[in-house]
């Protein structure tokens, strides 16, 4: 009896010769092709579990090799912001996330639902050395009460004033421009009479009626600055 045991694209096969079976009795003839058989499965069932185990082995160290690969390209293409660093993403302040930068995209920002709670001030800008005509219109005609500015900003120029539980600044800008269209919104007690002092002032005063039930009007103040006017 002769076996032989090949290996074709990772599957074992038996090949059985014959050569004096033919002489023996059929029981004998029987058990002998039935040896050959159990000690071929037998071979075949180890190839597998060599191949298995060299296969096992050789990806371990490959997917060793792509995960430094892969951390070190990382590390040269990500930039971990500064003033959010982690360590083992786990946040250092409730709702901090890791942040990333990638090329020239942006950083992701943390994504905690916030309340804007009102608006604390809006601001006008103004030319330097505007200080006496902005006291004049919006203190003496418009009847907001001035602000003293912080003395780390009062040597910038401009103004404060207080308009309700909000603020309004009028600021320095160098090259100064009117605001032609943005303008803050000022809701007053009684629009007729305010509108009858500015105009007595010769400032022009334009009525709007494009908001069906809403009186107001628009006006602009010494610089050239947009201003709306609403009835309360």
């Amino acid at each position: 009896m002769e076996l032989l045991v090949r290996v074709t694209d990772g599957a074992a096969i038996l090949t059985y010769y014959p050569r004096f079976v033919a002489a023996l009795r059929p029981p004998f003839a029987f058990l002998a092709f039935l040896t050959a058989r159990l000690a071929g499965f037998a071979a075949f069932a180890a190839l597998r579990r060599f191949g298995a185990v060299a296969s096992a082995n050789a990806g371990s160290e490959r997917g060793s090799t792509c995960c430094a690969k892969l951390t070190a390209a990382s590390a040269a293409c990500l930039t971990v912001d500064s003033t959010v660093r982690r360590v083992c993403r786990q946040p250092r302040e409730a709702g901090d996330q890791r942040v990333f930068e990638r090329g020239a995209h942006p950083a992701m920002v943390d994504r905690v639902p916030v309340t804007i709670l009102g608006i604390d001030h809006v601001q006008v800008a103004a030319p330097r050395g505007c200080e006496a005509e902005a006291r004049a219109f919006y203190g003496g005609l418009l009847g907001l009460e001035e602000l003293e500015k912080p003395e780390a900003l009062a040597a910038r120029g401009g103004c404060w004033f207080r308009a309700g539980g909000q603020e309004l600044h009028v600021g320095v800008e160098e090259p100064f421009a009117p605001s032609r269209q943005a303008h803050p919104g000022l809701v007053v007690d009684d629009l007729a009479a305010l509108t009858a002092r500015l105009r007595g002032q010769g400032i022009e005063v334009a009525p709007d009626e494009t908001l069906p039930g809403v009186e107001r009007a628009y006006t602009a103040d010494p610089f050239g600055n947009r201003l709306e006017l609403r009835q309360a």
